[in-house]
């Protein structure tokens, strides 16, 4: 699939407060790319996190693609199954990476949070994980559970949003419009 004739969505990239991905330092101009920091933490009410989210989606003027890491991935999904469906609509799909990951301080929240409604995401989705991790089971759960393809993390590129240290010229936006194509995006 050649991802340079595809309309390309803007990226919205949600974290803990604290975790900063590494991603380009500029967007193209013709898409935006965000940072969503949500305070998981015990010091702001309990959904707090999902307030964040409410006022930072619901209403996107550009398709997007989102992508989270660790316990952000489980409370970005936790919160799009929860939400509705007019808050979702300029999501045009989701990478979630290791949903099961999440650090001791975060552990009870991630636990709750894998606990929500069994029904699929109402947008394209992929998991990403390790397949040899302990958190497989589990994860493999969330995944069937929202409707997910699951990617074993040695397809490292979508991991290296996250991690990206050189300047490859490596565009987050086009790999995933490669990757949620065959999930039923296509620009």
């Amino acid at each position: 699939m050649d991802v340079s004739d595809l309309s390309l969505p803007d990226m919205i990239f949600v974290t803990p407060r604290g975790e900063t991905p590494a991603f380009p330092d500029l967007a193209p101009p013709d898409r935006a790319l965000r940072v969503i920091a949500l305070d998981l933490g015990p010091r702001h009410a309990p959904g707090f996190w999902a307030l964040q989210l409410d006022q930072a989606i619901r209403d996107l003027a550009r398709p997007s693609i989102v992508v989270a890491r660790g316990v952000a991935a489980l409370a970005f999904a936790h919160w799009a199954l929860l939400s509705p469906r007019v808050y979702l609509a300029g999501i045009a799909g989701a990478i979630l990476v290791s949903p099961r990951e999440a650090p001791k301080p975060l552990q009870a929240l991630a636990a709750t949070l894998a606990i929500g409604p069994i029904v699929p995401l109402s947008f394209p989705s992929i998991v990403v994980t390790d397949m040899r991790s302990g958190s497989l089971p589990d994860t493999l759960t969330l995944a069937t559970r929202w409707g997910s393809q699951l990617i074993d993390r040695g397809a490292q590129a979508l991991c290296d949003i996250f991690r990206r240290e050189d300047d490859s010229g490596f565009d987050p936006a086009q790999l995933a419009v490669a990757a949620l194509a065959p999930a039923g995006i296509a620009a």
